[in-house]
């Protein structure tokens, strides 16, 4: 008899297992596609915090910054951009999950701005826009 995880359990019961951390170094370390073929991984979630952290290992970002810099980038298309690059990146490394079942795993999500909490019409706005970039 084959050996079983807690997360291949909770998979195999129709559990989306998904985590709660997302950062360049995890994507281009290779960790997260280890995460989704060793661990049952089928989303990544973020939020500013996340990127507070992920943005602290500045090593990963320096090339972006530096260029974001250059043009003169001001502080918040500067975090939007880091952000949206990096979510992209893991929504490619989450193309064949997405494939495989149709769309229903496979996602990354990116909070919208939390200051927008009590502007519905704003929100909206901001989720359309990060959705065509």
């Amino acid at each position: 008899m084959a050996s079983s995880t807690p997360l291949a359990d909770l998979s195999a019961a129709g559990v989306s297992i998904w985590l709660d951390d997302l950062s360049r170094q995890r994507i281009e370390s290779g960790n997260l596609a280890s995460l989704i073929e060793d661990s049952e991984v089928v989303g990544v979630t973020s939020n500013p915090t996340i990127f507070a952290s992920a943005f602290a290992d500045a090593d990963h970002y320096a090339e972006d910054l530096d260029a974001l810099a250059a043009r003169g980038a001001s502080v918040e298309d500067a975090i939007r951009e880091l952000t949206t690059e990096d979510v992209r990146r893991a929504c490619d490394v989450f193309r064949e999950v997405w494939q495989r079942t149709g769309g229903v795993d496979g996602r990354v999500s990116l909070e919208v701005d939390p200051g927008k909490a009590h502007d519905t019409e704003g929100t909206v706005a901001e989720a359309a826009d990060l959705w065509k970039t």
